[in-house]
């Protein structure tokens, strides 16, 4: 793969900076004169190089479907993100509920939901939703 660069500038000095920015290196000598030349870029990638997808369609046979347990206790912590605790404390909140989670949150002795540990989130969710 071949490269062609064109620097151009006012001066010696500004083209020996920029060939040197470009080069990463130091320029001991300085040439008294400039001269660039310019080639074509050749970029030819051999069609083997390339690659294609191609889209395949496959049909799914019918095959039936084992019913999925029901959980039948209060979620985990891990399946309760704070996020959707902080979600449903504000619906309560707005809804009126205020003075109710207010008590909540005194019986887990916290001011604020995110004060509340982690393994208590499942469980105040479900008391949240019962308000």
């Amino acid at each position: 793969m071949n490269f062609a660069i064109n620097i151009t500038g006012e001066s010696t000095e500004e083209l020996q900076r920029l060939m040197t920015a470009l080069s990463g290196a130091q320029v001991v000598n300085e040439p008294k004169t400039l001269t660039a030349t310019t080639q074509p870029v050749e970029a030819a990638i051999p069609p083997s190089a390339v690659k294609t997808r191609t889209k395949t369609t496959v049909k799914a046979e019918e095959v039936p479907q084992e019913p999925v347990p029901v959980k039948t206790s209060a979620p985990t912590q891990s399946d309760v993100p704070i996020e959707e605790v902080r979600a449903a404390v504000h619906a309560k909140a707005t809804a009126g509920k205020r003075d109710e989670l207010k008590a909540l949150l005194t019986s887990y002795e916290v001011a604020r939901v995110t004060d509340l540990a982690p393994e208590t989130w499942a469980e105040f969710l479900t008391k949240i939703n019962a308000l």
